[in-house]
């Protein structure tokens, strides 16, 4: 899928593309821990939600995600692909912060919006030269760098492992031609 994120609007700040502060080597996925109570609002509503609490609460200059995946598979920008992130401590200025609405721990990610996030992914992984071991959970992150595990995020039903595994078997059959 050759989608061009590039063409939606930048809810957050920080730097433009002309001042490079992130050098994307990862993509880190996240889950926004919401209870979303069968509420249906855009994607660009939850990122929203997501840069007031961000700004107000955490003090931050704007969202701390590159994107946001509604549960209907609708992506809002965040932050600029090239921005510093804050979503991953140790990995905000060498990764691609990527959140899912939702409280995976509870439920399985929506079909659409896992559609989604695999697009993206491999979309980003083309782009950057990124490969599928280097997409990780927020979780896994936490390990890198903490060398435990202090959150759950992306959610405990949702298997790295096996979406990493799918993305390698997908960026390989793209590679060579097979689709």
């Amino acid at each position: 899928m050759d989608a061009d994120w590039s063409t939606l609007p930048i809810l957050g700040g920080g730097y433009g593309p002309k001042k490079k502060r992130n050098s994307p080597a990862w993509l880190v996925v996240h889950h926004s821990y919401t209870d979303i109570k069968g509420r249906v609002k855009p994607a660009t509503w939850w990122a929203g939600v997501f840069d007031r609490i961000h700004r107000k609460d955490n003090g931050w200059s704007s969202i701390g995600y590159h994107f946001v995946i509604s549960p209907e598979g609708e992506i809002a920008r965040g932050r600029w692909e090239t921005a510093r992130g804050a979503h991953s401590v140790g990995f905000n200025s060498q990764s691609i912060g990527l959140c899912l609405v939702g409280n995976f721990d509870i439920s399985d990610p929506p079909s659409q919006q896992w559609s989604t996030l695999r697009a993206l992914c491999l979309d980003l992984m083309r782009r950057y030269g990124i490969l599928a071991s280097n997409v990780i959970g927020h979780r896994e992150a936490n390990i890198l760098h903490y060398g435990e595990m202090r959150k759950t995020c992306p959610g405990k039903l949702v298997d790295m492992s096996e979406f990493r595994e799918d993305l390698a078997v997908e960026a390989w059959m793209h590679k060579t031609g097979w689709v």
